[in-house]
């Protein structure tokens, strides 16, 4: 590659793989604040913001910084990994009960229950009925 992207990348993989077995695994068997944040739900959030943090510092603290640029891409890759993990296990919606709806559609930004049309001939059935 002409600009040596192939060795870059290299050295933010090693990057990457040190830091299994560095301060960031929180319990010695390889849990991490990330898995929290996932678990949470605010990983997305916690990756962009922390990638926008290195960007912002590099140049400005121990000058130019490459670890700074490393830290940055890590944080782009933990952000990539997070978006496809939601694309490959879209969430259910959830009714009024709280019980997962499993068997749904999506048209035009609404969601539908399979008993949809059923729900909506007894709500106005209801509304038919004198107060």
């Amino acid at each position: 590659m002409k600009y040596n992207e192939k060795q870059i990348l290299e050295e933010i993989i090693g990057y990457i793989e040190s830091t299994y077995n560095q301060h960031y695994s929180t319990d010695g068997k390889g849990l991490q604040a990330m898995d929290i944040f996932r678990h949470l739900d605010t990983d997305k959030d916690f990756c962009q913001s922390n990638a926008i943090k290195y960007l912002i510092r590099y140049g400005k603290k121990q000058g130019r910084n490459e670890k700074d640029l490393i830290k940055a891409i890590h944080y782009i890759v933990l952000l990539i990994s997070s978006e496809r993990k939601e694309q490959n296990n879209p969430p259910n919606p959830i009714n009024i009960h709280g019980e997962e709806i499993k068997d749904w559609k999506t048209t035009i930004g609404q969601t539908y229950h399979p008993d949809h049309d059923k729900h909506e001939q007894q709500q106005e059935e209801r509304n038919k009925r004198p107060l």
